[in-house]
C-alpha cells in the first residue's frame, strides 16, 4: 500500500482535497464565497478597490481568476484550489519526505479550514515555498520575489515576514540588496497597475487606512482562544530562545500576525499548520507503516461528514447559475426562498438598480449575472477609513427607486455584518415585499 501511495500520492492529494471541499463545505462560509466573488469579479473585468471593496492586496484573487476566464462556475475555483494544495504538498514532500503526510490531517481537522479556497491557504503555500528556498539556499532574487508576492497576498503578514527575511541577514549587504530588488519587482508591477486603473487612492483607503476601522470593529474576542493564541506565541518565543540561529523560527514568529486581530479558531489552525513546518524539522523516528492507518483515519473522518451531509439533506448538483456544483442545504425550504428572491431580482434588474445588504449578496449577484459592487461585502472594517459613515452617505446618494434588499438575519450569518447600518438603510425607503428573511425596500 505504501508503494501505491508513494506512486500516486499527488493524485490522492488532489482528489482528497477536492472531495473534502465538496463534502465538508456544506454551508456558505463567508470567506470562501467572498474569495470566489473577488476572483469572479476580476474575471468579468472589474477592478479591485475601484469597482468593489477588498481590504487585502489582490494577488490571490487575480491568480484564481485565470481559470474563471474560461468558465466562471465555482467548480473551476475548487479545481484551482486543489491544484494549489497538490503543488504545496510537492514542496512539503521535498522537505519532509514521508513526514509530509502529517500535514494532510490539518487540511480538515479539527475543522475543515485549511482545505478551503482562501488567501490564507495561499499565504501558507508561499511560506512553505520560502522555507524550501531558504533550506536549499536558492537565489536571493527569487526569495525576494516570493516575499513580495506574500506582501501582495496579505499586506500585514507579508510585511512582517519580509522584515524578518531582511533583518536576519542585515550583516550580508549583498544578500539583502538582492532580496530587496526581488521584492520590488512584483510590487512595482502592482503599483503601475493601481495607477493605470485609477484605483491607487481606493487601495490606500481600503487596505491601509481602513485597517484602523477593521481592528476596532472586530474585537469581540473569545478569551479561551485568546489564551491559546498567547500560549502559541510564547511557545514560538521559546523555540527561538532554544535555537537563535534558525531563520525558520523567526519566520514562524512573524507569521503569527495571521492570528491578529480576530484570534479565532480558523486563523489559529492556519498558524498550527505553519508551526508544524518548524516542529517537523526536529528529528524524530517516523514509521512509514503508520501512514496507511493514518490515511484510513482521515478518510473515515471525511466520510462521517459525508454521511452527516446526506442525512441532513442536500442538493447536488443544483440549478443555481455558477453554483451548480456547490453543495447546498435545503433543510427548511431554503431553496424556495432562494428561487423567489432570484426571480424577483431577475425581473427588476434591468429597470432598477438593486442593492443587496446581506452576507450572501455575492451568491445572488453572481447567480443573476450582475456586477459585484461596494455594497455586497457589507462587513465592519471593509469600507475604508470611517467606513460606517462613508457607506451611509453612499446609501443616501442612491437614486430614487433603487431597490434595497436587506437580510434580516445578516448578523446571524456573519458577526461582522453592519447591522446598525442596515437598520439605517431601512429608513431610506418603503417596504414593498418580503421573501423569507429578506425585506425589500424601494428608496424614496
Amino acid at each position: 500500500m505504501n508503494l501505491i501511495l508513494n506512486k500516486f500520492k499527488y493524485v490522492f492529494i488532489f482528489v482528497f482535497s477536492f472531495l473534502s471541499m465538496s463534502i465538508l463545505m456544506t454551508y456558505f462560509d463567508g470567506d470562501v464565497l467572498w474569495n470566489y466573488g473577488f476572483s469572479y469579479a476580476i474575471s468579468q473585468g472589474e477592478v479591485p478597490y475601484r469597482d468593489f471593496n477588498m481590504i487585502l492586496t489582490p494577488l490571490y484573487p487575480f491568480i484564481m481568476s485565470v481559470g474563471l476566464l474560461f468558465n466562471s462556475n465555482i467548480l473551476v475555483f475548487y479545481i484551482e484550489n486543489s491544484l494549489l494544495i497538490t503543488v504545496m504538498f510537492y514542496f512539503l514532500f521535498k522537505m519532509y519526505k514521508d513526514k509530509a503526510w502529517l500535514f494532510l490531517l490539518f487540511l480538515v481537522f479539527p475543522i475543515p479550514v485549511v482545505v478551503y479556497p482562501s488567501y490564507n491557504l495561499f499565504l501558507l503555500f508561499l511560506l512553505i515555498l520560502i522555507f524550501y528556498l531558504e533550506e536549499n539556499k536558492k537565489n536571493d532574487y527569487l526569495i525576494g520575489i516570493i516575499l513580495g508576492l506574500m506582501v501582495l497576498t496579505k499586506q500585514t503578514v507579508g510585511v512582517l515576514v519580509l522584515l524578518v527575511g531582511l533583518i536576519y541577514y542585515f550583516k550580508d549587504i549583498k544578500k539583502v540588496r538582492k532580496r530587496i530588488i526581488g521584492f520590488i519587482i512584483p510590487c512595482l508591477i502592482f503599483l503601475i497597475y493601481l495607477i493605470c486603473t485609477g484605483s491607487f487612492y481606493y487601495f490606500l483607503d481600503y487596505c491601509l487606512f481602513g485597517l484602523f476601522d477593521f481592528t476596532s470593529s472586530n474585537t469581540n474576542l473569545n478569551l479561551f482562544l485568546l489564551l491559546i493564541s498567547i500560549i502559541l506565541l510564547g511557545y514560538v518565543v521559546y523555540l527561538i530562545s532554544k535555537n537563535k540561529k534558525s531563520i525558520f523560527n523567526y519566520y514562524l514568529c512573524a507569521f503569527y500576525i495571521i492570528v491578529v486581530p480576530l484570534f479565532d479558531i480558523s486563523h489559529i489552525i492556519y498558524y498550527l499548520f505553519a508551526l508544524l513546518l518548524v516542529l517537523l524539522k526536529i528529528d524524530f523516528k517516523f514509521d512509514k507503516r503508520v501512514i496507511k492507518y493514518y490515511l484510513i483515519f482521515i478518510c473515515f473522518y471525511v466520510g462521517m461528514f459525508f454521511y452527516s451531509t446526506m442525512y441532513n439533506g442536500f442538493v447536488y448538483p443544483n440549478h443555481y447559475n455558477n453554483f451548480n456544483y456547490r453543495v447546498l442545504y435545503n433543510i427548511n425550504g431554503e431553496n424556495k426562498i432562494r428561487d423567489q428572491l432570484i426571480n424577483f431580482i431577475n425581473k427588476n434588474k434591468d429597470t432598477n438598480r438593486i442593492i443587496i445588504l446581506g452576507s450572501d449578496a455575492y451568491f445572488y449577484k453572481i447567480t443573476c449575472n450582475m456586477k459585484i459592487d461596494e455594497f455586497d461585502l457589507f462587513n465592519y472594517g471593509n469600507h475604508g477609513y470611517n467606513g460606517k459613515n462613508k457607506i451611509k452617505n453612499k446609501l443616501n446618494d442612491l437614486s430614487s427607486g433603487t431597490i434595497i434588499i436587506i437580510d434580516n438575519n445578516g448578523s446571524f450569518s456573519s458577526p461582522q455584518f453592519m447591522e446598525d447600518v442596515s437598520s439605517y438603510a431601512k429608513t431610506l425607503g418603503d417596504e414593498v415585499n418580503k421573501i423569507g428573511n429578506y425585506v425589500i425596500y424601494k428608496k424614496k
